[in-house]
């Protein structure tokens, strides 16, 4: 809301005597004269917060309250932007402007400092707040040049540089309440997502952060890609992942497993637990078969111990042809298979310039209008 305001301590100049003057004390009384007359001003006033509008079509964000100047109540006072929206809480003040007829807020008044709330010193803990809790907050630490985006409760948004003046973006929460300056920093960070151009201070997983990096760390990463999910790096490079104690791979239901390169033929792996009783049933087989020989004098010993025999062939035929010893659950390519590299495909040459120019067509000659033409020029033209 724009208003005028006198200054203070300005007063109109004292008559001039009655006696002769001279011209620089006429142009200091007309200076003083126009001073005294003149006016401050202002564009903005601050208001005094009572209400928030909160979710309510096209009043979202809205505020109802006491102008600091004149004491008037004033309400449905929107956010001056659509895109960028800055909720107050009661008792903090916000800059107001009128724009064709109608009242906008800005920014809050910076009476405290402090990011959690500003809320003005004289309106004290009477305050009630339903939805907002009033607590103590950490604030991020600011260097030249940086520019700093800061929530009430410890998420900020920061585009910094490193010392060497290279760009450095740190979006981050960190929910501390000791109501001090923090410096970001990677291994102290609730969560954080660290953006660098050529390193920056400090090390992640034991290791310094130098060149270009997009470094994420929290307790948990969650990613979902709703079609497909791709980790992928340049040519000729690895993707490490390590584990403090165990990765697990769990395709899902029916599902497989594969590694290697998808362009080449893909074999099951080995069951070891399969294996490693495929194996036994081989290795003592024939030994089997000579103590069975020597019990047939013994047929009713025989019976048993060559029943024993057959159930083994048996489990030995069934893990052949079923082939129960492969894991067809996880597939690898074929190491014997080559991959046809693919053929350069050659250049295309340029198309040589040429001064060819299409010839102008020449004028058509214009036909005679035949209802003006007489009888004998008729008669010539159909002989022609």
């Amino acid at each position: 809301m724009a208003y005028n305001e006198k200054p203070t301590n300005v007063y109109p100049p004292n008559p001039l005597p009655d006696k002769f003057v001279k011209g620089p004390e006429i142009d200091r009384q007309i200076r003083q004269s126009i001073n005294a007359g003149n006016v401050i001003h202002h564009d903005y006033e601050t208001v005094i917060v009572d209400e928030v509008t909160m979710n309510v079509p096209f009043s979202r964000g809205s505020i109802t309250g006491t102008f600091t100047k004149t004491g008037n109540v004033v309400s449905n006072v929107k956010p001056l932007s659509p895109h960028k929206i800055t909720v107050p809480v009661a008792g903090e003040k916000v800059f107001v402007t009128e724009i064709d007829g109608e009242f906008y807020y800005t920014d809050i008044v910076n009476e405290k400092g402090v990011p959690n709330n500003n809320i003005a010193s004289r309106l004290g803990s009477a305050i009630e707040l339903d939805d907002f809790k009033l607590k103590n907050q950490n604030a991020v630490t600011i260097e030249p040049g940086c520019i700093l985006f800061e929530g009430r409760t410890g998420q900020s948004i920061c585009f910094s540089q490193n010392k060497e003046q290279k760009p450095i973006i740190h979006i981050r929460t960190n929910d501390g309440v000791d109501e001090q300056l923090e410096k970001p920093n990677i291994q102290n960070d609730d969560s954080s997502i660290y953006l660098t151009s050529d390193g920056m201070d400090g090390s992640f997983d034991g290791e310094p952060i130098e060149g270009k990096n997009v470094i994420i760390q929290s307790d948990n990463i969650l990613i979902n890609g709703r079609k497909n999910v791709r980790i992928s790096s340049g040519k000729k490079r690895d993707v490490e992942i390590r584990a403090g104690k165990g990765i697990n791979l769990n395709p899902g239901e029916k599902q497989t497993i594969k590694m290697g390169d998808p362009r080449a033929p893909m074999i099951p792996t080995i069951d070891g637990e399969k294996l490693l009783e495929f194996q036994s049933d081989v290795l003592t087989l024939f030994t089997d078969i000579q103590k069975v020989m020597v019990l047939v004098a013994n047929p009713p010993v025989f019976i048993v111990e060559a029943k024993k025999l057959i159930d083994k062939i048996l489990r030995l035929k069934d893990s052949i042809t079923k082939q129960t010893f492969l894991n067809k659950q996880v597939l690898a390519a074929d190491p014997n298979f080559k991959i046809p590299e693919r053929p350069e495909l050659p250049e295309i040459p340029e198309i040589p310039k040429s001064d060819f120019k299409v010839p102008e067509l020449p004028e058509i000659p214009s036909t005679p209008d035949i209802k003006k033409l007489s009888v004998e020029d008729k008669l010539k033209n159909l002989k022609k």
